[in-house]
């Protein structure tokens, strides 16, 4: 295989991921009504299910040997790097971060019989784009990715908001530092609670 077509599928292969991200998030999006803005509502904010430990995830796209280059090397060094982060740091770290940015539009609580925010943490950890063969195609990304609902008690627990494939990344370069890892988690939350909010207020994609 030559430098070109190596280049071409790299290419490719990061255009393709993109799209397929972008166009998942808007098509699984049903943002709050109106009337739950104005007036103000109680919220109450829960982190119902997050994984115990970090996960290594690459694009998917390298077969077998792209699995066993994931598994053997690129696993191991994302353990050691995020050694001592568990599940329950970041489902805080993500509770307190919605909260904050959710507290101009509503009355926050910490339990309540209003509206109810549900958020299942899916993935955290780290992300690297790759291609044929497991081949690095771009930099390391620490990345969460969930789901999250609004419910309404006074209605009988009513779904009345949903958005999946909420997404955010945080580049980490090709070689990623120890001493990174707590601002990228930071910034990562931080990126994550803003695509929750925009997701069921903004209404980006319609």
């Amino acid at each position: 295989m030559t430098k070109l077509m190596i280049k071409n599928l790299l290419v490719l292969n990061s255009l393709a991921l993109a799209t397929a991200l972008f166009c998942a998030g808007c098509a699984s999006t049903k943002p709050l009504p109106k009337a739950y803005l104005n007036p103000k509502h109680d919220l109450s904010v829960s982190v119902v299910k997050i994984p115990e430990k970090p996960q290594m995830m690459d694009s998917g796209g390298g077969g077998i040997i792209g699995s066993i280059v994931t598994s053997s090397s690129r696993k191991p060094m994302m353990k050691e790097m995020l050694a001592g982060v568990q599940g329950e740091t970041v489902k805080e770290l993500i509770r307190q971060e919605v909260n904050r940015v959710f507290q101009e539009e509503f009355n926050i609580v910490d339990t309540g019989d209003d509206l109810k925010l549900n958020i299942r943490v899916d993935i955290y950890g780290f992300f690297v784009p790759t291609t044929v063969l497991g081949i690095k195609a771009g930099a390391y990304q620490f990345q969460i990715i969930g789901y999250v609902e609004a419910r309404d008690a006074k209605k009988k627990g009513k779904k009345v908001a949903f958005a999946k494939n909420v997404i955010s990344q945080v580049p980490m370069g090709s070689k990623p530092a120890k001493e990174l890892v707590p601002e990228a988690i930071a910034q990562c939350v931080q990126k994550f609670a803003a695509a929750v909010k925009s997701s069921l207020i903004n209404e980006r994609c319609k």
